[in-house]
């Protein structure tokens, strides 16, 4: 069973990708955790292009700051992680993932699935009436 995940900021939504499930039913762990491995692919393939391009060309300033994950990466880490947690080495898939999850528990971003919004990670979704996934962040107003 497939669900289309999506990111949102105000005024910004971003289809990040299709992940397949074999179990009709997951729960939002489950969900959290392909959020991040798509991302880390994703990451993977923005590096392995940037390399190439690298490769034909001596600027490399931007690709060395992708691989060592630093300020300028996009995507997941971003939105989702502890602003606190090392990111220096991406490697650490079970780290993000933990990241990601404490930051659903902390209301640092929601998730919204058709008709509701998850509170738990270990709430149930049904994939057979679940299509898509969109991953929301709302951002602070300064000063309040």
């Amino acid at each position: 069973m497939d669900i289309t995940i999506i990111d949102e900021v105000p005024g910004n939504t971003a289809p990040v990708g299709v992940v397949k499930f074999a179990s009709p039913q997951i729960s939002v762990r489950d969900l959290i955790r392909s959020r991040v491995e798509l991302e880390i692919e994703r990451n993977r393939d923005q590096i392995a292009s940037e390399a190439q391009v690298a490769a034909r060309n001596v600027e490399s300033r931007h690709i060395e700051t992708l691989l060592n994950c630093g300020k300028g990466h996009s995507g997941l880490g971003r939105y989702f992680l502890n602003p606190d947690h090392d990111t220096s080495d991406c490697s650490k898939a079970e780290q993000l993932i933990a990241d990601a999850e404490e930051g659903f528990v902390r209301g640092r971003y929601f998730l919204l699935l058709p008709g509701r919004q998850p509170q738990s990670l270990d709430e149930v979704i049904d994939l057979a009436q679940t299509t898509e996934a969109t991953f929301l962040l709302l951002t602070p107003l300064r000063g309040g």
